[in-house]
Formats: structure tokens, C-alpha cells, sequence
């Protein structure tokens, strides 16, 4: 598989794009738990044999996604953590070289291979029977029945800090319109519109959320743009949010027309996106929590590992300064919590809310509470999807096929 790439002067040049970021590791006949949230880390000195562990990761898009960006850089994290970690990565696979390529890293040395979206994942039901030894990962949603004792399904519980997003863009609104750019009409990308709508319609039963059209793909960046000027345009929204679509392009253009955004992925604005008059918060998935799951579980020489990995805000990783990072959280320019909140937004929500956020927050890090135990009624039929009090299953949630009530859909 080639790609292009740029040379050092900037030049383009074709060429296999693995990138292989070296360094070495460590082994353990029993189970050893590193920098999760109920165990702590353990140092390098006290592993009682050497050995490299690699790590091999491929991803649907180039870094310019913030999906996949958080991906990377999570997994760098780790690799500069611990230095008996090795990482190998290969962006912009298509599904259909997602078989060879992991046999690549295999044949490289790969004892770990993940992928870093659904639909790049399910090609490795061809595989991963022929290769026991080595452990698959892969973010799987909408199709439960996949996975093998081999083969993890991964994810974070990021409905959590979607949810508290929505409490901030349901008070930011003073046109109660507030509009989402969703790549298609299925499970995954409802979950995360129903999450969002959660807390908005909490704080402003009267907002709705207008999504206007769908962009037929999860990165297409003039399409994303166009979408988003016609719900700022045409539906008058005054928050602009893209919970299930990985460019840039609804950031520059709630930037150019001057309405409120709230970011996904990434901390916008301490990546050097914008400024906080523009970015609300972001929230960002922090994926070091769900990796070393599964690492962890290697480590140990399991030979039936953990097969369903699904870590929220009570299943933080704790970093070599003792923080605890949580899987999915709102960030602004390098605050978390209810801190992420921007000055200008918090001038325009105030305090009460801000301490919602905060209270809600700390009730999910205790484990106390999560918005999806809320009453979920359709928004076109008023049926209940799910009772007051009841918390639905992964599956349930990621295979939902109805939006709440407060959503406009196409």
C-alpha cells in the first residue's frame, strides 16, 4: 500500500507508510497492572524480564482527523511513558487493505494490532483466526456479534462528557437552535446526537437540535463546511457542534459566521485552533485508559483476554505525575472539568450551571450516576426507547435507531 508523503524539503514522494516509533519493553509471567485507575504503575526497574512488546495501529484517516490524531497520540503517550513499549501505525487504510496491512505488522513483529474505527475493523474477521498469539483491538459498535477470544472490541464511555457538552451548548443558545453535522443516520452516530440533546434539553427543554443534512461520510471536509453554513444560514442555530464528523470544517466555519462551537476530539483551542471566544470547551477522548486494558491483559499472557473494553469516567489512567485521565472528558486550552468552560462562555451560562456540570461530573467519576439512565423517549413517535432508571448495554446504545425528543432530523 503506498501513500504520499512529504519528503524533507517538502517534496511529495510515494511510499509504504508504516512509521515505526522504536523503543523497548517489558514481560511478566503474571499480571502486572500499568497506570490504570484501580492499580498503580509499576516502574520499569521492578519487571523481571526484558522483552519488546509492539504495538501495531491503523488508522482510517490521516492526523488531520481529530479522531484519529487522539488515537495516536494517546498510544504516544504511552510509548514515551514506558519504555518498553513499541508502536507502529499506518494511516489512511481502506478496508480492504486492512488484512494485509496488519499482516505487515505482524510479519514486523506486531504482537498487538489495532484499528481505530468500525469500519476498518471488520475486515479483520478474515484474520484473526489464523494468528492466536496475537491480540486484535478494534472500536466495534454497531455489529455486536463480531469479535473472538483473540479479537477485543474497544471503546470509551464518550456519551459522558457528550453529555456534559450539552448542558453548556443548552444554556450558550439564544435562539434555542443548535445544529450538528452527523456523517449518516445509523446507531453510533445517533447514540452521540441523543447523548448531547440529553444535556441540552435538561437545561433548555424549549432548544432543538437541527441537524439538516447528513454527509454521507465521517471525513469530507467541503461537505462538513457546506452543512454547516446552511444550519447556521438557513436554520439559524446559534451553537455549532459536529459530534459524528472528523474534519475541521464546522470549527472554521462557526469561526468565520461568529456562533458558538464546542469541539470533539482534541482541545481546539490548545491545539492552536482558535480562540476560546469561538471554542465554548471540546471534549476529548483520552484512550490511554482503554489501551492498557489490553495491554495489560497481554502482558499477563492471558490466553483469553478481556473481551469487551468499554472504560468511562470511572476507569481514569494515571500518568507518571499520578493525574488521573479520564477516557473522554471536556477540555479547554489544557483545563478539564468544569474549568474547561471558556471565560466568555462562562460569562454567558453562569454559575449555577457551571456547578451542574461540576456536580454531574463528580457523580459519574463516583460511578453514581450516567445521562442514558435518564427516560429516552423517540422525538417522532414519543415511544420510550429506554425507562427512567434503567442504564442500556454497549450495544444497546452504539445499535440505537431512534433520535430523543429535541432532535430535528433530516
Amino acid at each position: 500500500m503506498s501513500r504520499k508523503i512529504l519528503g524533507e524539503k517538502g517534496i511529495g514522494t510515494t511510499e509504504t507508510i508504516i512509521i515505526s516509533v522504536i523503543v523497548t519493553a517489558a514481560v511478566v509471567g503474571s499480571i502486572v497492572y500499568f497506570a490504570t485507575g484501580g492499580e498503580e504503575a509499576v516502574s520499569d526497574n521492578e519487571l523481571p524480564e526484558e522483552k519488546k512488546v509492539k504495538i501495531g495501529v491503523q488508522h482510517f484517516a490521516d492526523f488531520s482527523s481529530m479522531w484519529c490524531d487522539s488515537h495516536h497520540q494517546s498510544l504516544q503517550n504511552l510509548v514515551d511513558r514506558f519504555d518498553w513499549l513499541e508502536m507502529t501505525y499506518a494511516e489512511e487504510v481502506a478496508p480492504e487493505d486492512i488484512p494485509s496491512v496488519a499482516e505487515d505488522m505482524i510479519s514486523g513483529g506486531a504482537d498487538i494490532v489495532f484499528q481505530d474505527t468500525e469500519f476498518i475493523t471488520v475486515p479483520i474477521e478474515e484474520i484473526y483466526q489464523d494468528y492466536p498469539d496475537t491480540y486484535f483491538g478494534g472500536i466495534i459498535v454497531g455489529e455486536p456479534e463480531l469479535g473472538g477470544r483473540n479479537w477485543i472490541r474497544n471503546n470509551v464511555k464518550s456519551h459522558q462528557a457528550r453529555y456534559l457538552a450539552g448542558l453548556v451548548m443548552g444554556a450558550l443558545t439564544d435562539t434555542d437552535r443548535i445544529g450538528m453535522v452527523v456523517s449518516f443516520e445509523s446507531g453510533d452516530p445517533i447514540a452521540r446526537v441523543n447523548a448531547i440533546t440529553l444535556g441540552i434539553r435538561e437545561v433548555n427543554p424549549d432548544a432543538e437540535v437541527y441537524i439538516g443534512e447528513y454527509v454521507g461520510s465521517w471525513y469530507d471536509p467541503p461537505t462538513e463546511g457546506e452543512i454547516s453554513e446552511l444550519l447556521v444560514d438557513d436554520y439559524n442555530v446559534d451553537v455549532l457542534h459536529n459530534p459524528a464528523s472528523d474534519s475541521l470544517a464546522p470549527f472554521e466555519v462557526a469561526q468565520d459566521k461568529g456562533v458558538w462551537f464546542v469541539g470533539k476530539d482534541a482541545d481546539l483551542v490548545g491545539k492552536g485552533y482558535g480562540s476560546e471566544e469561538t471554542v465554548a470547551l471540546s471534549y476529548k477522548n483520552n484512550w490511554e485508559s482503554m489501551y492498557m486494558e489490553t495491554i495489560n491483559d497481554y502482558l499477563a499472557g492471558k490466553r483469553n483476554p478481556q473481551r469487551l473494553v468499554w472504560k468511562g469516567y470511572t476507569d481514569p489512567y494515571i500518568d507518571e505525575d499520578g493525574n488521573k485521565i479520564y477516557p473522554n472528558d471536556i477540555v479547554n486550552n489544557g483545563r478539564w472539568g468544569a474549568d474547561a468552560i471558556s471565560q466568555q462562555a462562562r460569562e454567558k451560562v453562569g454559575e449555577e450551571l457551571i456547578d451542574l456540570v461540576r456536580r454531574r461530573r463528580e457523580l459519574m467519576i463516583m460511578g453514581a450516576y450516567d445521562p442514558f439512565t435518564k427516560e429516552l423517549k423517540a422525538a417522532e413517535t414519543g415511544e420510550i426507547i429506554s425507562e427512567e432508571g434503567e442504564m442500556p448495554s454497549m450495544e444497546d446504545i452504539f445499535t440505537m435507531d431512534k433520535y430523543i425528543e429535541g432532535v430535528v432530523a433530516p
